[in-house]
């Protein structure tokens, strides 16, 4: 699968083209608890190319991925973290490895309709 990204929102408008991608799930659901599987590979722009895996839950939300990025163009994602950050981009390009963890907040399942009087 291939993409053209464009996100209008941040000033100057992101834009981002995504040759090639593939995504990869298993046992993904939203059963209470249930974790499922992520695979994501994906090439961003000329030279850039991201990868991350691992569990996903949707019940509550958590995630515990292996991130690899390599070669993406930093110039173009500029706009969602200079205005916030102290951070100016000079090199084009960066290579990050690591991981990302979160778990949400659980949400009480509702209450139990009650029956028509």
């Amino acid at each position: 699968m291939a993409a053209d990204f464009e996100d209008q929102v941040p000033q100057p408008s992101v834009k981002l083209l995504i040759p090639e991608a593939r995504i990869a799930a298993e046992n993904f659901g939203n059963v209470r608890g249930a974790k499922g599987t992520i695979d994501f590979t994906a090439r961003i722009g000329s030279a850039g190319r991201a990868h991350a895996a691992g569990t996903l839950a949707t019940r509550p939300f958590a995630i515990d991925w292996k991130i690899d990025v390599d070669g993406v163009d930093l110039l173009p994602l500029a706009p969602y973290f200079e205005a916030q950050t102290n951070v100016i981009v000079t090199e084009r390009r960066d290579e990050r490895q690591g991981s990302r963890h979160h778990a949400g907040a659980s949400r009480p399942d509702p209450p139990p309709a009650s029956p028509a009087t």
